[in-house]
């Protein structure tokens, strides 16, 4: 998953082409050996949602997800 500036949108790499993500929408976040069940949401910044947790998500950074 990797933040596109111009869109201002998360995205996945999708058989080459990226696919946006938007608010509400689930998947796994990879993070070592776990693998966390999360909800992208969309306030002041992008965010991540995880049983009750909430994390911001580091433009600058890309992430490991399962959809």
């Amino acid at each position: 998953m990797f933040y596109n500036p111009e869109r201002n949108r998360w995205s996945v790499d999708y058989q080459g082409h990226p696919c946006e993500l938007h608010c509400g929408i689930g998947f796994e976040l990879i993070v070592g050996y776990y693998c966390l069940k999360c909800t992208l949401e969309f306030g002041n910044c992008w965010y991540v949602i995880t049983e009750g947790v909430r994390f911001n998500l580091n433009e600058k950074q890309g992430y490991q997800v399962i959809l």
